[in-house]
């Protein structure tokens, strides 16, 4: 999956891969509360709210960088906006690779969440610092998507295998892959 910078991670159609796998996740009846680390421009959560469609629900972003973009796109009265009932999502800045993902925030620092979503690929799907903190924030059976590296990182990217991980029984299982994307890694460790 690629795009015309031969990147995926911010294609339209790996945000659609995205929005497919967590759709039933997204579509909880009690309300969601999803995170998406390493937001970027903030459409990907603005797209979480809209299909949670549920003012139960809480949607928030991080990025390690300014989240100053990711505000203003939910706040452009030309972002999606229609009937949907889910509050706009809110942004933070925030860290993979630091304890409790570096949010200074105490309301969010012992959230949990329902869908968690990794803008960035972690070097492998167990033992990586950035998998663990991302997954240690999942409530039970709740829903993980995150690109695994599957090739060598060179200058902190990695051609990767885009899965689906489900908390069950405070175990990660992988329930779907196979998607080949090339991510940016926040991990400098070699792949192994």
């Amino acid at each position: 999956m690629t795009s015309g910078t031969d990147e995926s991670q911010a294609s339209l159609p790996m945000h659609l891969l995205i929005l497919r796998l967590l759709q039933n996740d997204l579509g909880r009846k009690h309300g969601t509360v999803a995170l998406d680390a390493g937001c970027g421009t903030g459409w990907l959560a603005e797209a979480f709210a809209v299909m949670s469609n549920n003012e139960k629900s809480r949607i928030f972003g991080f990025d390690i960088e300014n989240i100053d973009l990711a505000q203003h796109t939910v706040a452009n009265p030309n972002a999606v906006n229609g009937s949907f009932r889910t509050p706009k999502p809110k942004f933070f800045q925030g860290d993979l690779l630091q304890a409790n993902l570096g949010m200074g925030n105490e309301h969010l620092s012992s959230t949990k969440f329902d869908v968690i979503n990794s803008g960035v690929a972690v070097p492998d799907d167990r033992s990586s610092l950035s998998f663990q903190n991302l997954f240690e924030r999942l409530n039970e059976g709740g829903a993980l998507t995150v690109p695994v590296c599957t090739a060598p990182i060179k200058d902190f990217k990695c051609a990767a295998d885009f899965r689906l991980y489900r908390r069950i029984n405070g175990q990660a299982v992988k329930e779907e892959g196979g998607y080949n994307v090339k991510f940016i890694v926040p991990e400098a460790a070699p792949h192994t």
